[in-house]
């Protein structure tokens, strides 16, 4: 039975679980200090959203983020016409721009 209180933040529970999942994935303590200061950003916005001026920085990021999968993609394009990389290549960086894109426009433009 799980003590009366509020329930912990999904972030928290991947904190916690952020060690031992290193461990086991042999990840460098530069990728685990990465993820653990990007959960500890995510908790610190959910538990105090800041109102319309936190939610404004945060948009603006977001739109700023975006902005420059634009400019990787038009780079890989350019790499793949000057024949440095291939098409093999291509795809995989252009997937890789398409999942974070995903990741950033979030649920709210997904149908």
């Amino acid at each position: 039975m799980r003590p009366a209180g509020p329930p912990p933040w999904p972030a928290e529970a991947a904190l916690a679980a952020l060690p031992p999942a290193a461990s086991d994935v042999g990840a460098t303590q530069d990728t685990v200090d990465r993820l653990r200061a990007d959960y500890e950003n995510h908790l610190a916005a959910a538990r105090d959203p800041g109102g319309e001026d936190a939610e404004g920085e945060r948009q603006a990021a977001r739109r700023l983020r975006l902005r420059v999968l634009d400019h990787k993609r038009q780079e890989i394009s350019r790499l793949r016409n000057t024949r440095q990389i291939d098409d093999a290549v291509l795809r995989q960086l252009q997937a890789a721009i398409d999942i974070e894109e995903i990741r950033l426009l979030g649920p709210e433009m997904q149908e």
